[in-house]
């Protein structure tokens, strides 16, 4: 929570941290309730700039923070609201770069417990988050989650898989371990060692009718021919989940904690869940890295990216055109069709960094992981967002350019071409919402319900 009502300047005022920017700290100060702010407050008394004093904002109490009540999110429980209210005021101070030490000192000198996390940014200079108490440890119970609803998923898992019929080919070994029946779909070149190496208990090897690496489009031909092979008459024939090769496992998150889930339930709440609605787009898992344990996160986010562990449409006009970030660009076309995507935080995807693992598009796309890989994705993206916007093919909000929309993302320390796209900015995204059918409520109860058990390690 940030306004300027709760910013307090140190030696600079407001105009040297609207200006100046990279040689300023910002310190993002939290205090529970149970403590008293009012010393904090009070040891900065004699420093004031500006005659504006430190002020706490209370944190406003809000009900539903997870959104399960708003999104009627009933497939599986969830609840990650715990140790949100454990913060209920937060101010900030910001200060020229040579006076953090002395801003540090006096904060411990009223709060000896206080610890502090410098966090450096290419663009917003120094941010400190600070905690005038001691971080509170969540009670992280570790074990797999598993059930006994062994309901197989309704749609077909399709899994495209290229040079990796080898330890790195991890989706395969994940859906064996749950015992999930898949769909490994392989070049002609590499059949062979596929069948050689594959589990034909859990698994089926369709191969594609040409070699579409040789095309040099990336994954996009080889989507494109799952999403043909899907299409057929009724309602199973609707979609397809669509996974790529090199997913580590899944888990669920819950009470703010990460466990790992061997169980169908993985894809089966999902596809429970978007049955009860119309226009729902894109839809699937959100990535394991991208949520910290603790944080307090709603249990779907609306009209973003999906990628990945994902279960899209095998509608005829919606298809995959571009050889990089062809699952950015895919998500915006979904949006701009007036479809709502849904990324679910109930469960997560793990996997290792694009370009990391062997195989795959490592050396094509990623150029074996190397900088220039990610460079040539993040100038495709930037061109692609201004041709689809010349081309009215993408129609963003008023005053919104595809400057705004597609921007490099300095936040992202391991790579120095990685982007951050503002799926908002996208008109539809604002008014796309996922409504219930006119029979919700039948379909609600001829759905089992499913349960789940931590089985402690």
């Amino acid at each position: 929570m940030n306004n300027k009502d709760n910013r307090y300047y140190h030696n600079c005022d407001e105009g040297d941290f609207q200006f100046d920017k990279l040689n300023i700290a910002r310190f993002l100060i939290r205090c529970p309730p149970e403590y008293n702010p009012n010393k904090l407050v009070d040891s900065f008394s004699n420093c004031q700039v500006n005659n504006r004093p430190i002020q706490f904002l209370k944190r406003t109490s809000t009900l539903d923070r997870d959104y399960v009540d708003k999104y009627d999110f009933d497939v599986i429980p969830y609840d990650n609201s715990q140790g949100a209210d454990q913060v209920a005021f937060h101010a900030n101070i910001f200060c020229p770069l040579d006076q953090t030490d002395f801003v540090k000192e006096t904060i411990r000198q009223f709060y000896p417990e206080a610890t502090f996390k410098d966090n450096k940014s290419k663009t917003a200079g120094l941010a400190i988050t600070t905690h005038l108490h001691p971080i509170l440890e969540i009670n992280k119970q570790r074990g797999v989650w598993t059930t006994t609803d062994n309901r197989h998923p309704t749609f077909p898992i399709c899994v495209l898989s290229f040079e990796r019929a080898n330890s790195s080919g991890k989706t395969h070994q994940t859906l064996t371990e749950m015992g999930i029946h898949h769909k490994l779909f392989v070049e002609p070149q590499q059949e062979k060692e596929y069948r050689e190496w594959y589990n034909p208990t859990y698994a089926d090897i369709i191969v594609y009718p040409e070699n579409f690496s040789e095309q040099q489009m990336g994954s996009t031909p080889a989507r494109n021919y799952i999403l043909d092979w899907g299409r057929r008459p009724g309602p199973i024939g609707r979609r397809v989940w669509m996974l790529d090769d090199n997913i580590n496992g899944y888990n669920r998150l819950y009470h703010g904690v990460k466990n790992k889930i061997v169980s169908p339930i993985v894809f089966t709440h999902i596809e429970d869940y978007i049955e009860r609605y119309d226009n729902v787009g894109a839809v699937g898992h959100n990535l394991n890295s991208h949520i910290v344990e603790g944080d307090l996160r709603t249990c779907i986010v609306t009209n973003n990216k999906c990628y990945t562990s994902m279960c899209l449409l095998t509608r005829p006009d919606i298809r995959f055109h571009h050889k990089y970030n062809e699952d950015v660009l895919i998500s915006m076309l979904y949006i701009e069709k007036g479809l709502t995507n849904l990324c679910f935080n109930s469960v997560l995807y793990d996997k290792s960094t694009s370009g990391d693992d062997e195989g795959g598009n490592k050396g094509g796309i990623y150029k074996g992981g190397s900088q220039q890989g990610y460079k040539d994705k993040y100038e495709y993206l930037v061109v692609a967002a201004k041709l689809l916007f010349f081309e009215k093919k993408l129609t963003l909000i008023p005053g919104k350019t595809t400057e705004d929309l597609v921007s490099r993302d300095t936040r992202n320390k391991s790579k120095e071409y990685h982007h951050k796209v503002e799926y908002k900015f996208i008109k539809n995204s604002k008014i796309n919402e996922h409504t219930k059918k006119e029979n919700y409520d039948e379909i609600v109860q001829s759905q089992n319900t499913q349960s789940l058990e931590l089985v402690v390690i």
